[in-house]
């Protein structure tokens, strides 16, 4: 068996060996030349991928938290609970700015994009990415039968008209009681529609111009 001293030879031997790699522009994991400008070269990047990917799934299959591959997981969570309070800590002591976020979405958007098309060519349904998609269709049967679900529910014919509001005294914009100051609107809606309409004509001034010609052609024709 190896002793301490031995072990913290090896690591300091390879160590040094891979920061020699990385300072002659080579590949630390496989020696070859690194013009990528990322820590590994391309294939080696691909490899490391496809590897970390495949512990993921094997981990996942598990139940094994496969961030910290130690702690079970529950139901379909994704990461154990300690992982997550880990990450809300975190993120709540180290906040991101503007651009941070903005290329984390930028990311997040360029890599959905890429599934889509991946899965789109392939056949695959384009929102779970599991099963085959329906002959002319991007989804699958499955999933094709939730969004139906959704939108009927979403655009169902019990919402009141406007005229029904009217005739129950409801507000014609939230459908909450009138409170019979205004006609129409109930007191909120009214304040929110008069900050909107002062807003609009302090940012647009031209709109107080076009009203007045308004007014006057209307004026106009009643004489």
């Amino acid at each position: 068996m190896r002793t301490d001293d031995e072990r913290e030879r090896n690591t300091y031997l390879k160590r040094m060996w891979v920061h020699r790699r990385i300072d002659n522009g080579l590949c630390p994991k496989c020696g070859k030349e690194n013009h990528s400008g990322n820590y590994y070269c391309d294939e080696c990047r691909i490899k490391e991928a496809n590897r970390c990917k495949e512990n993921r799934i094997k981990l996942k299959e598990m139940g094994i938290c496969p961030k910290c591959q130690t702690e079970m997981l529950f139901g379909d969570e994704r990461t154990c609970l300690k992982c997550k309070e880990r990450a809300a800590v975190y993120r709540e002591t180290h906040p991101l700015n503007q651009v941070e976020k903005m290329r984390i979405l930028e990311s997040n958007r360029k890599r959905a994009k890429s599934k889509y098309k991946e899965c789109s060519e392939n056949g695959i349904c384009t929102r779970c990415g599991k099963r085959p998609s329906k002959p002319g269709r991007k989804k699958c049967a499955i999933c094709l039968l939730k969004d139906a679900e959704v939108h009927r529910i979403r655009y169902k014919s019990e919402k009141m008209s406007r005229e029904e509001k009217e005739a129950k005294g409801l507000c014609i914009y939230c459908g909450k009681p009138l409170d019979h100051t205004h006609r129409k609107l109930c007191a909120e809606c009214w304040e929110e529609c008069h900050e909107r309409g002062v807003r609009n004509v302090r940012e647009h001034p031209e709109l107080r111009i076009k009203w007045k010609q308004a007014n006057r052609l209307i004026s106009r024709n009643k004489q």
